[in-house]
């Protein structure tokens, strides 16, 4: 049994349930755990190459949104180095980090998601909500498998 037989409502009650459980708490535990669990869950279902072209865009990320942190941010007590003339904090290295791997999470998480639920799945989960939401929803899930298929 898949995901893609379950009600779509349970697919979207349980994406959000972690990500929101990763997104409000940001602690770095919580959210490593999250993208583990993702990643092991997007790796099951997709092709080898495939995955790998994901994760390593995903990585490339972490790593300029951890260069840009010690760039331009500069809290902190325990500075590790400098770079023109500013402290690079351990602290601010610890929350690119953790910023990094759950934009990773959320990025992966989105892949699954718009991987289970079919189109017309999600104009039946929203369409109580908002028609034009659905609407919206379906034509961005068309247009993510589109350009990921070309």
């Amino acid at each position: 049994m898949t995901f893609q037989t379950y009600h779509p409502l349970t697919v979207i009650f349980y994406y959000s349930a972690w990500l929101t459980m990763a997104v409000l708490t940001r602690h770095p535990l919580v959210v490593l755990l999250v993208l583990l669990l993702t990643c092991i869950h997007f790796r099951m279902r997709t092709p080898r190459k495939e995955a790998n072209a994901f994760i390593l865009y995903d990585i490339c990320v972490v790593l300029l949104i951890v260069i840009a942190s010690a760039a331009f941010k500069h809290n902190g007590v325990t500075p590790l180095f400098f770079w023109n003339d500013q402290a690079v904090t351990q602290e601010v290295l610890f929350w690119a980090v953790s910023v990094g791997l759950l934009y990773c999470a959320i990025h992966l998480m989105y892949v699954n998601a718009v991987h289970h639920l079919a189109t017309d799945r999600f104009l039946f989960a929203c369409r109580l909500l908002s028609p034009a939401l659905s609407f919206f929803l379906r034509n961005v899930c068309i247009s993510y498998r589109h350009a990921n298929n070309a």
